[in-house]
């Protein structure tokens, strides 16, 4: 049976970290292991880890100096025994039977290079279990396309999740392709590394029903603060793939990489809003010259943005996103 490595990496999350590894351990599945990367924890988060590689066999920990969460996945991955990688953030949870779910696959589909799906999400409390299936069509032709058809129908139908926990790998991919995390890159990162895999994916299974529960405004994640250095970060994962985007010959790949980085750059203008004055006026010059992304409309998302922009011009647009982002996390708390 093939072997799953879940890698989670660590710091400071004593207080979450052992109800992510007991959503794993109670998953009563064989044949995965789970490898801690303590990147420096400075509360009761490595002695946590240390119990936990005592107990569980299948448990292992490497402690290493603070150096970034890229740092610790790809020293992670270098540890990885399994023949498919999990990254699971330790805020977060395994949804109940989703191992099984992924193993039943890996071991009815031969050669799968990516096992996809979806999640739910929560604050703090209890999850209310959510079988709620997608259109069985719709998986369908996702799980039937192959190549470069994989990730353009899933920008397509909104389905397209290249965060590194919606997504279970093939550990050849990222050998074969020489793949990792970029190193002191600090938001966009698992964004960038996914998508960067699925440009050499041939065949994936969607899961239509789902597997990883993801925390929600936990105050101190990465997800919850905004900064100039994460904005600055965002417009480099912009530009990078901007880049490669402009190298490729006409495709339906190149348009619909197009509308998704236009997705992602949307969601940075609207972020400005929620620095500084000054920060703002700066982020914004610094934004202006991709501005053309906003007259992206291929998908629900982008054609919206694309008739703000039309109406409302570059800062009014950026101001009513900053709003909608405000108020959105406004109703989480």
């Amino acid at each position: 049976m093939p072997k799953i490595s879940i890698i989670i990496p660590v710091y400071n999350i004593e207080q979450y970290l052992e109800e992510c590894l007991k959503s794993i351990l109670e998953q009563r599945v064989d044949c995965f292991e789970v490898i801690l990367v303590d990147d420096g924890s400075t509360d009761q988060s490595p002695a946590i880890c240390d119990s936990y590689a005592e107990n569980y066999e299948m448990v292992r920990v490497l402690h290493q100096p603070n150096q970034g969460v890229s740092v610790a996945r790809n020293n992670g991955l270098k540890l990885a025994d399994g023949d498919y990688i999990w990254f699971v953030d330790g805020d977060d949870l395994l949804y109940p039977q989703a191992l099984h779910k992924v193993y039943h696959q890996i071991n009815n589909q031969p050669n799968i290079d990516v096992i996809a799906g979806t999640f739910v999400k929560f604050y703090d409390k209890p999850i209310n279990p959510c079988e709620k299936s997608l259109d069985p069509s719709l998986i369908a032709q996702i799980n039937s396309s192959s190549g470069e058809q994989i990730c353009c129908k899933l920008i397509q139908t909104g389905l397209f999740l290249p965060s590194m926990w919606a997504n279970i790998f093939a550990k050849s991919l990222f050998l074969t392709h020489q793949i990792q995390f970029q190193n002191g890159v600090t938001n966009n990162e698992d964004i960038d590394c996914a998508m960067r895999l699925y440009l050499h994916v041939q065949k994936i299974f969607f899961l239509d029903t789902p597997i990883y529960c993801y925390r929600q405004a936990r105050k101190g994640s990465a997800s919850s603060s905004f900064s100039v250095k994460r904005l600055q970060c965002s417009l480099g994962f912009i530009q990078n793939w901007l880049s490669y985007i402009n190298s490729l010959p006409k495709s339906d790949l190149k348009d619909f990489l197009t509308d998704y980085i236009a997705y992602q750059y949307s969601i940075a203008l609207g972020s400005v809003q929620l620095c500084n004055k000054t920060d703002r006026k700066k982020l914004l010059f610094m934004l202006k010259p991709y501005r053309r992304f906003l007259k992206s409309g291929m998908t629900v998302k982008t054609k919206k943005v694309k008739m703000l922009y039309s109406c409302l011009g570059y800062r009014l647009t950026s101001f009513t996103l900053g709003l909608f982002i405000k108020l959105k996390s406004k109703n989480k708390n």
